[in-house]
This record gives C-alpha cells, structure tokens and sequence, in this order.
C-alpha cells in the first residue's frame, strides 16, 4: 500500500485518490503441491488503512459474487450463447430486471418474484412502477 506523496504523477487522473495498493492472495494447490499468488491492485479514495482497505475490497468481492450469482442461476447467464452485441445488450437488461426485482418489498426470493412477473401482468406493472 502506498501513500499519495509517492503517487502524486497519477492524481490527476483519478482526483480523490488517497491510496494505491496491492493485496496478494496464496493458494496452496494440495495436487500439483505448489502455491499460486494473484495480485490485486487498486486505487482507493480511503486513508492508508491497510486493515480498512482489506475489508472494503473483501465487501466489494462480496457484493460482485452476489450479482454474478444471481446473473447466472436466475437468469442462466452463463448458458447464454449469444452473438454479437446480444450477450452485452442482454447483460445490461438482465442487470436492470435483478435492480427491478430486487427494490420490490416481497420477501421472497428473486427467482420467485421473476417467474411471478412473467405470468401476472398486474405485480409486473408494480415492480415497474416502484422502479421508475
């Protein structure tokens, strides 16, 4: 992790940046009996708190498995097998129906209130209604 005086030819390129750091990940790999590191960067607008900037990116990771979860097994996008711009252009539509889904009060779960939406037209103007 570095401090800002050390960076200081990137900060106008990314103005509010406090921090620059890297996280090194290692995985033992119990078959092949080797260790694999992957090396994280990013650029943070936080103070140099390593313990801080760990748990915000573990949260950002958390919060990125969680879409990429629901992306695919609600909307099967990894069985996708779409040409051209179709696979970008759906992303972005299965993204905003997941934000639809998701601000809607009915504790139930996202699969649920899809396949609701999909047959009763009055709760699919609901969710749209409470998203625009």
């Amino acid at each position: 992790m570095g401090d800002m005086m050390y960076m200081h030819r990137f900060a106008r390129q990314w103005p509010g940046m406090r921090t620059v750091g890297c996280i090194i990940s290692e995985r033992y790999d119990s078959y092949n009996h080797t260790f694999r590191s992957e090396y994280k960067y990013f650029i943070s607008s936080l103070p140099n708190n390593a313990e801080m900037l760990l748990k915000t990116a573990r949260e950002h990771r958390n919060v990125e498995n969680n879409l990429h979860w629901h992306l695919d097994v609600t909307f099967g996008e990894d069985d996708d097998r779409k040409k051209n711009n179709a696979a970008q252009n759906f992303a972005i539509i299965e993204k905003m129906a997941l934000a639809v889904l998701k601000i809607n009060e009915l504790n139930k779960p996202i699969n649920r209130k899809r396949f609701r939406a999909s047959i009763d037209r009055k709760y699919l103007w609901q969710l749209l209604n409470q998203f625009l």
